[in-house]
């Protein structure tokens, strides 16, 4: 199962991190950015491939987030 918690609480880190906006974040992923707020926000479920890419782009194993 999926820690949207965690999830939202890492995936706003590295952006920030990185200096990059949740548009511009977004962009890069091939998302809108009130998907990556939803995210942050921990409003959405990601459907696995968006975990899987997520995931890379930030540097975080995708399988942290299943228990």
């Amino acid at each position: 199962m999926i820690d949207l918690n965690e999830l939202a609480r890492m995936l706003k880190k590295k952006r920030r991190e990185s200096g990059l906006s949740q548009e511009d974040f977004a962009e890069k992923l091939g998302f809108t950015g009130s998907y990556i707020s939803r995210l942050e926000n921990g409003k959405v479920s990601p459907t696995f491939k968006s975990l899987v890419q997520i995931s890379e782009h930030i540097g975080i194993k995708a399988k942290l987030f299943f228990g």
